[in-house]
């Protein structure tokens, strides 16, 4: 049948057929420029610690402000390269120029402070470039680039500004130095906009925290002087001098400092690590008040570091941890929680908080609250935590692609812009979406999935380290979409250990890992109601599976599989285990079978880390990898390896290289930190480990690798049935990530091109528009218009065709004529405007709807008359 003759009537069988050939179809040619890793998601928040942040309305900037400004020792800011700087807009992260380089000969390149003054965003810290410019510490932006201020500061041992405050007329700066532009302040200084000056023979130490005062400034830190002036840690300037605040503040033990102030009401309150004003025992929070420091309901395991006022009440935030974690509000009366559950991480602490949006937003360095991730920065809604940026905030471990969906396991808490529980899934656009309810622990341990395999039988097998699936009570095993047991599960005999790896083996689930219980001992196969042993299991983990021919391969860290001796990985013939030549040295992390050949990669050094059986030993891949590889898959023709190698036979590799059969090559730059992950998935190859760049962009966790930069078809259009007269709408939508440049858009109906304009899709059919982009609209549909419809996108890497919809034109119902000029009555006025119409031979006066002017109309025109309607 040519399709170019279809009728209406027959579009249902044609589509059947043409289903058939119009499958979805790319042409992939592995051109070295066409070669590209894919932009995915950064990081829900940034990457290192965040010391500052301050409100800006950025009035120059594009886009305008407001702007969150957040300064640390940070790299990456969601998807945003960055150097230690970067803003935030309520939607994305900002980056700032090149931010914030390069360190004197100690310390940590770092911003510690920033204010605003004269519109301007001011930053402070301890480094000596921005933009790549020399600044010594202290840096403006003007809305476009970075500025230094003068020449910065200078002198000390460490040379950094760690304070700043600003009023109407001038910028305090304080930190460690002893001049400012050329011009002599000890650790303290002031900007009017022209000009720096001292004030006075400033202090004697560290200024830590700063305040603005009538005319003057408030200044905390770690002195105790200015010249013979008695301060104690805290000191007011003011008309020209120096004066003490009560008593200043000490401490019985340690060094102690004023680290954080601000004004709460009426009064001034300080935070720090000191207990005592005078002989007052203070713990580390204070309030001046009638001329002296008194106690606040206080912290006293722990240091403040941050104190805000926000609407009408203080919230205060460091390093303590009783009566509330690292950060708390005071209403005037108590100190209350926010969240009911703390700060984690890793000695966690916060170091800023301040309002922004509506909300209150912390940063420091930790990793969540609870089991929300905030990586170093998050906003508090008033009910719940929130990050600010969408993205993975851990190592991804496992994938399995099924359909159009890649569905993605590991440890993470928080996947694209929203919670997770330890597994996503991303089908092409947008960012990964948690699959939820997902995995959990019935105690505080944290869950991983380390295995994911698409079930002949439909669904999802989940494996890893978990109690809970969904609420169900499972045993590191379980399966997806819906959500059920699978047997009794795999545990340890100490209850825990982990389900590593699955394979299916002569349609059954084979299970890998860490676990015990009736022999199974690491290796297991289901039998669609419970989990048997295969024979007596191995002595040690089994880290990967395979199948080659009809055996099952199992690698790991045995040395032996049912008594059989098999040094890392063995052979089950279905009736009993068999050694593979003198097997490894070393754990076996990684099977692959490709064109009928088994490959393992691992940390065995003979041969180096990879290898290839030949069907009775193991050959070596080139010179093999010089650090352990721990996942492979194919990409086009080449095998890719992945792990924690940075060289791959000659050539320098930076965790994952490919294996063309011959030789190895690097994938770009590579990722920055182990892969744990790969597997091909549409046109591409998923990656997924412990990084956060990939190619030098960001990619936190998860990354794309394409061997033909030709987008693949995500959705292509739907069958339509449409009245004749309508409008129709067909798309067809793309992966995510691929350059549009040079490639050409174009529509087919039955195989001939569309084009935009009157009778684009057919003789005497609609108005085309959109015929060269992904969305294709024909107004006025005729009836001619009914046809197969296709995208076909030809891109300079290669050509991608949707698969065809099938188009219907019904004929639409015959108007009601009798009324013809709508007056709402039937008339005569009605007769005389039809036969104007008639004679014009308007359309409109096709009365019978038979597709022209003639005198039946005026027959039917005049039988819906004279009955008084249609």
């Amino acid at each position: 049948m040519d399709p170019n003759s279809a009728n209406p009537n027959n579009l249902p069988v044609i589509r059947s057929l043409c289903t058939l050939i119009l499958q979805l179809t790319t042409v992939l040619t592995c051109f070295g420029q066409c070669e590209a890793w894919l932009p995915t998601d950064g990081v829900p928040g940034v990457n290192g610690r965040v010391n500052a942040m301050v409100v800006w309305d950025a009035p120059n900037a594009t886009p305008p402000g407001p702007w969150l400004v957040v300064g640390g020792e940070f790299t990456q800011a969601g998807d945003k390269a960055v150097n230690n700087i970067a803003a935030w807009n309520g939607q994305e992260w900002i980056a700032l120029g090149s931010g914030m380089t390069g360190a004197a000969a100690t310390g940590t390149v770092s911003v510690k402070s920033l204010a605003v003054f004269g519109g301007q965003l001011i930053a402070g810290g301890h480094f000596l470039n921005a933009d790549s410019a020399a600044c010594n510490h202290l840096a403006r932006w003007d809305g476009a680039a970075w500025r230094s201020l003068g020449t910065g500061i200078s002198g000390g041992q460490v040379p950094h500004v760690s304070a700043m405050c600003a009023d109407a007329n001038n910028l305090y700066v304080g930190g460690s130095f002893t001049a400012v532009d050329g011009v002599a302040a000890t650790y303290i200084a002031s900007w009017n906009g022209a000009a720096w000056s001292a004030l006075g023979a400033g202090v004697d130490g560290p200024v830590r925290a700063l305040l603005p005062d009538s005319g003057g400034v408030i200044a905390g830190g770690e002195f105790s002087r200015s010249g013979s002036t008695i301060l104690s840690l805290i000191g007011r300037w003011g008309s020209g001098q120096w004066s003490a605040m009560g008593a200043g503040f000490s401490s019985q033990f340690g060094s102690p400092r004023v680290a954080a102030l601000s004004r709460y009401g009426s009064l001034i309150v300080a935070g720090g690590s000191f207990t005592l004003s005078g002989a007052t025992p203070l713990n580390r929070l204070a309030k001046f008040e009638n001329g002296a420091w008194v106690q606040m309901p206080s912290f006293p395991d722990g240091e403040v570091l941050s104190l805000e006022q926000i609407g009408g009440d203080l919230y205060a935030a460091g390093s303590f941890s009783s009566p509330f974690t690292r950060v708390a509000r005071f209403d005037g009366i108590s100190w209350v929680a926010l969240g009911a559950i703390g700060l984690v991480g890793t000695s966690p602490t916060i170091n800023a908080v301040c309002a922004f949006g509506g909300r209150v937003i912390v940063g420091g360095a930790f990793s969540r609250f609870g089991q929300r991730s905030t990586l170093n920065i998050g906003e508090w809604t008033g009910a719940l935590w929130r990050s600010l940026g969408t993205g993975f905030d851990a190592p991804v471990r496992s994938f399995a692609s099924v359909d159009s969906c890649l569905n993605i396991g590991g440890g993470f808490f928080h996947a694209g812009a929203g919670d997770a529980e330890f597994i996503a899934q991303w089908c092409g656009t947008g960012a990964p979406v948690p699959v939820l309810p997902g995995v959990a622990f019935s105690d505080t341990r944290v869950p991983v999935v380390s295995a994911l395999l698409a079930l002949p039988s439909g669904g999802i097998a989940v494996g890893g380290t978990f109690n809970r699936a969904a609420g169900i009570s499972v045993g590191n095993v379980a399966a997806y979409d819906p959500w059920r047991v699978l047997g009794n599960g795999l545990t340890a005999s100490s209850g825990s250990g982990g389900v590593y790896t699955f394979v299916n083996w002569r349609n059954q689930l084979i299970a890998g890992g860490f676990f015990a219980g009736a022999a199974y001992n690491g290796i297991a196969r289901y039998d669609g109601a419970n989990w048997q042993a295969i024979n007596f299991g191995t002595n040690g983990n089994v880290n990967a599976l395979a199948v080659l021919g009809e055996d099952l391969i199992a690698g790991g860290t045995f040395t032996t599989a049912s008594g059989v001796p098999a040094n890392r990985i063995a052979r089950w013939t279905g009736t009993a285990w068999q050694a593979m030549a003198g097997g490894f040295n070393g754990a076996v992390n990684a099977l692959y079978v490709h064109n009928g050949q088994l490959y393992a990669a691992g940390a065995f050094t003979t041969p180096s880390r990879i290898a290839r059986w030949d069907g009775t030993a193991w050959q070596p891949l080139g010179a093999g990898l010089d650090n352990a590889g721990n996942a492979l898959a194919v990409c086009g023709s080449d095998l890719i390896a992945g792990g924690q190698f940075t060289q791959a036979g000659a050539a320098p590799a930076s965790r994952i290289a490919a294996w063309n059969g011959s030789a190895w090559r690097p994938m770009g730059a590579g990722v920055n930190g182990t892969v744990y992950a790969l597997s091909g998935h549409r046109s591409e190859l998923a990656v997924g480990g412990d990084f956060t760049l990939a190619g030098g962009r960001p990619a936190a966790y998860f990354a794309r690798w394409t061997n033909a930069a030709a987008p693949w078809i995500v959705a292509g259009p739907s069958d339509q049935n449409v009245t004749e007269g309508s409008v129709l709408s067909l798309s067809t939508s793309t992966a995510d990530g691929y350059s549009r440049t040079g490639e050409i858009v174009r529509w087919l109906r039955d195989n001939a091109s569309v084009q935009d304009g009157p009778a684009g899709a057919s003789v005497g059919g609609g108005v085309v528009s959109g015929a060269s982009t992904r969305g294709l609209t024909i107004t006025s549909v005729r009836a001619s218009d009914a046809g197969m419809y296709r995208c076909v996108i030809e891109h300079p890497c290669g050509t991608v065709q949707s698969t065809a919809a099938a188009v219907i034109v019904s004929a639409q119902p015959c108007p009601c004529t009798a009324d013809f000029d709508a007056s709402g009555g039937i008339d005569g006025s009605d007769v005389e405007a039809f036969f104007i119409a008639w004679e014009a031979a308007d359309p409109g006066a096709d009365a019978d709807c038979s597709g022209g002017v003639d005198g039946a109309d005026v027959e039917t025109f005049f039988r819906g008359w004279e009955a008084g309607g249609c």
